[in-house]
């Protein structure tokens, strides 16, 4: 075939409401964009959370007497001075990464003007990003409150019928492996087979973020359990249901592996609350992520292990485990101090 002649070759048809003589409006570019995004695919959560966080920016733009169609750095950098100036009903200022969040989507109506000739350019990368606030789950478990759920989540032959038993132990296993690894749970989905080499006492993780490949590490502690899922266990559960894919170590997919460990983490917490002595914890997927590095810092673990172990690109996402409270800081300091020992005497004596 010949290339398609003038007549062949269709314009392309506007994405947004477009009159003759007429500029479009900041509300109709706003709703083609939404439009857009969901036609993509975007999932009804992602494109509420869009409409959220622009309708300040919207809003921002009409105090201003701004337009969409007329996007400058200048109105890129005030609209983030302005996230930074605001204040909320209680008097404080936004957190850094709220006004990440917001200036992120903005810039990403900016992108699609820009893509579709609205604007010349994306004015918002330019502006200067402010640092982002990295920061701890609240309350993280302690490591004797840790290691005693993690023991409640061993005893899964005590559950009275198969089923349960056998969902217990593979929420065991998953969360032993978290905690040993470090891994997120969505890179705990994505392991094959094959990624794993327990003699190596190490496997292969194919990062969702970033789509980078690197090496993580397991503990024999966790080496040994996994012995017994692979050998014994997992062929078994393959057998039960031929549904699951085989070729994945956990055999599920991401979503149903996180809807089901998280359901079992909260009904194990709910067992353990009726215990007496037990301190009450909160524990999803991602804080025993968290939970590793902080508890490997508080042992004396440079930070340098502790960004390998985790697979931190940079030491600074490390940093954050740095941030105790006081008193792990006063313990610490009391513990590794040449002077922390000697008794302290007061006016009393």
């Amino acid at each position: 075939m010949g290339p398609k002649t003038q007549k062949e070759i269709k314009p392309k048809k506007h994405i947004y409401p477009k009159s003759a003589n007429k500029t479009p409006t900041n509300n109709e570019l706003f709703l083609a964009y939404l439009k857009e995004q969901k036609a993509l695919g975007a999932k009804a959560g992602v494109i509420a959370s869009a409409r959220n966080k622009l309708k300040r920016f919207l809003n921002f733009l009409e105090e201003h007497g701004q337009r969409l169609g007329e996007l400058t750095y200048e109105i890129a950098s005030e609209y983030q001075r302005s996230l930074l100036e605001h204040r909320m009903k209680n008097g404080r200022p936004y957190r850094p990464n709220t006004v990440i969040n917001l200036m992120s989507q903005a810039s990403s109506l900016a992108a699609w003007l820009s893509q579709n000739s609205i604007i010349l350019t994306n004015p918002f990368r330019r502006v200067r990003k402010i640092a982002q606030h990295k920061r701890l789950p609240r309350d993280l478990p302690d490591e004797d409150s840790l290691d005693a759920f993690l023991d409640h989540l061993s005893n899964f032959d005590s559950l009275q019928n198969l089923k349960n038993t056998l969902r217990r132990y593979r929420t065991h296993i998953l969360a032993e492996f978290l905690y040993s690894s470090g891994l997120r749970i969505a890179e705990a989905s994505g392991v094959r087979m094959e990624d794993v080499d327990l003699d190596a006492m190490r496997l292969i993780v194919r990062e969702p973020k970033g789509s980078r490949i690197r090496t993580a590490f397991l503990g024999s502690y966790q080496v040994s359990l996994l012995k017994v899922y692979i050998e014994r266990i997992r062929p078994l559960l393959i057998e039960a249901d031929k549904r699951l894919d085989s070729s994945r170590l956990f055999l599920n997919s991401l979503n149903t592996i996180r809807r089901k460990f998280n359901e079992d983490l909260k009904q194990a917490l709910r067992e353990l609350s009726k215990k007496p002595g037990f301190k009450p914890i909160r524990i999803r997927s991602h804080d025993l992520r968290h939970s590793l590095g902080y508890h490997l810092l508080r042992a004396g673990c440079p930070l340098r292990y502790i960004q390998q172990i985790l697979g931190h690109a940079h030491i600074g996402s490390s940093e954050v485990y740095t941030k105790v409270d006081g008193q792990g800081l006063s313990f610490m300091l009391d513990s590794y101090h040449p002077r922390g020992t000697i008794p302290r005497i007061g006016p009393d004596g």
